[in-house]
């Protein structure tokens, strides 16, 4: 598949995913596309969701049905880094990763000192991944994301 192809493949799984379903129904849907498409669109939307409100808000929204693919996406990628870091802010919630909403929410709301924590490791997030207003410590997270997609078209 070309770069443009893959790219294409990419928006369409983004735009299909209904992250309100159950984990094992978004699973199913993600399983219609390649691993690299899969990646992507797991650390795309991480990412969208933390620049927009933070970890926490990644966690606690539906898109956090994606954090363990999230997760694989960003050692797919190369960013040991990113990826290190999430799994940190998934451990926090206690016990195996929790990817129904309700009950990551139910446990979010149980622990009052979750939210100062993870706010605590936003600013890392950022460093590591680079935004519009902050450089990345080394590559940026849409410069990973572009090398991933180009090294996996063909």
């Amino acid at each position: 598949m070309t770069e443009d192809g893959l790219w294409s493949m990419i928006r369409v799984a983004r735009s299909a995913m209904d992250l309100s379903l159950d984990p094992n129904d978004v699973d199913a849907d993600l399983a219609n596309f390649p691993e690299a498409v899969r990646n992507v669109v797991c650390v795309l939307r991480c990412d969208s969701e933390v620049c927009n409100g933070g970890i926490h808000q990644f966690l606690y929204n539906h898109s956090g049905v994606l954090a363990p693919g999230a997760v694989t996406g960003l050692v797919a990628i190369g960013r040991l880094d990113l990826a290190r870091l999430l799994q940190a802010s998934m451990d926090k919630l206690g016990g195996e990763y929790p990817r129904d909403t309700e009950d990551r929410r139910e446990i979010m709301y149980e622990m009052e000192e979750l939210l100062s924590e993870l706010r605590a490791l936003d600013s890392d997030y950022f460093r590591l991944a680079g935004t519009p207003f902050e450089a990345a410590a080394e590559e940026s997270l849409s410069d990973s994301v572009s090398r991933y997609v180009r090294e996996n078209s063909e």
